[in-house]
């Protein structure tokens, strides 16, 4: 479960980040950037466990 619980807070980290972000300098938030945003998040939670991998193998 402590996997799963890691890539729902990275998940949910990456999104609420890129919609602040979205809001600060638009001033809006459309459904398009809210699709991005989670369409990065779900990258950054795919490529986590590939870079500690990585990471790992360096040492």
């Amino acid at each position: 479960m402590g996997t799963a619980r890691s890539a729902a807070v990275t998940f949910a980290s990456v999104v609420a980040i890129l919609l602040v972000m979205q809001f600060a300098f638009e001033g809006e938030v459309t459904l398009r950037s809210a699709l991005v945003a989670a369409a990065v998040g779900l990258l950054s939670v795919a490529v986590g466990p590939l870079w500690e991998k990585w990471r790992s193998n360096r040492r």
